[in-house]
């Protein structure tokens, strides 16, 4: 696996190897999303919800995001991340090792708001409109923010009148863009 662009690309990162725990993006469906959104990732703060191996916001970082918060549950991908984090010398950034909605939480007590929101989870779960109703009610993403759904499924988005969303399809993958409508 390997950062497609920025200042680290070409590089190869590590992910972990539990097919039933971590089912890392494919680098083809990585390139596309950010070739989506690569003007929107400067000098932002990127939320990176289940993180596995980092792989969404080691790339945001590599584009000039200012700083990210890796989230996920899982040990082995906490290891992880951290290795990768340290092999690329990257300091901006957290890791919370919690699930979800702990992370949500923590974030909501802090006031953070992002400006970049992954939310790639298992794919059996169906969280998605629970996750952009909670960060739209509690601040959490900015007002022209967007999240990046990654999914196996087609989605209905419920806050759609808050997004403009665009779909993008890769084989099995299929990637949701939400802007934030000013």
């Amino acid at each position: 696996m390997r950062i497609i662009s920025g200042i680290f690309r070409s590089r190869l990162i590590e992910y972990p190897c539990f097919p039933n725990k971590v089912r890392p993006t494919m680098d083809r469906v990585r390139e596309g999303i950010f070739n989506a959104i690569r003007d929107d990732i400067k000098d932002k703060l990127v939320l990176d919800l289940f993180a596995g191996s980092g792989a969404y916001g080691l790339e945001a970082i590599s584009n000039g995001a200012k700083s990210v918060v890796f989230v996920d549950n899982f040990k082995e991908s906490i290891k992880i991340i951290n290795k990768n984090l340290s092999s690329l010398k990257i300091l901006n950034y957290q890791i919370l090792y919690c699930d979800y909605l702990m992370a949500l939480q923590k974030l909501k007590d802090e006031n953070v708001t992002f400006d970049l929101i992954f939310v790639d989870p298992p794919y059996k779960f169906d969280i998605y409109n629970d996750v952009i109703e909670y960060c739209l009610i509690n601040k959490i993403i900015s007002d022209d923010g967007i999240f990046v759904l990654e999914s196996n499924r087609d989605l209905i988005i419920k806050q759609n009148e808050h997004f403009m969303i665009k779909r993008y399809s890769y084989a099995d993958t299929i990637v949701y863009i939400l802007r934030r409508k000013k």
